[in-house]
């Protein structure tokens, strides 16, 4: 059973609590990227093309030497696709870092909207965080 935002087992807990919306915006003839990444350290961060990077915290706490080992991540997009990263709907080991990425390279916007899950086992039978209304949006304006 899927348990929202945080949960703990064993003395680890697992947060995707917060808000895991970033944006990029710029002007013609700028390329603007938008992208989550969860980390094979057990890190949350994002990563625009203008407007620099940050850190949301860690899906995993105590988050240690490379948790992502025993964990799989699954994006689903619930409107909008993404331009690169994981497959939506996807289970895929956090072995190393994965993202989900949108990016506008002409005068308008991208928005892709999905789903993190992370589980224990590779056919999330065993997921013990999700985060639901991530939001990715990519803006060029004139």
């Amino acid at each position: 059973m899927p348990v929202v935002d945080t949960f703990k087992a064993y003395g680890t807990v697992y947060s995707l609590a917060g808000v895991l919306d970033t944006a990029d915006n710029g002007i013609d003839p700028d390329d603007c990227s938008a992208s989550i990444t969860i980390g094979r350290n057990g890190s949350i961060t994002w990563t625009t093309n203008i407007n620099g990077s940050g850190s949301y915290g860690n899906w995993i706490t105590p988050a240690g030497t490379n948790p992502g080992d025993t964990h799989w991540v699954r994006w689903t997009s619930n409107t909008g696709t993404l331009s690169s990263g994981l497959t939506s709907g996807t289970w895929t080991q956090l072995n190393s870092d994965r993202s989900v990425t949108v990016v506008r390279t002409s005068i308008g916007s991208k928005t892709c909207k999905g789903t993190f899950d992370i589980a224990t086992d590779s056919g999330g039978s065993n997921i013990v965080a999700t985060k639901s209304d991530n939001d990715l949006t990519a803006i060029v304006g004139s």
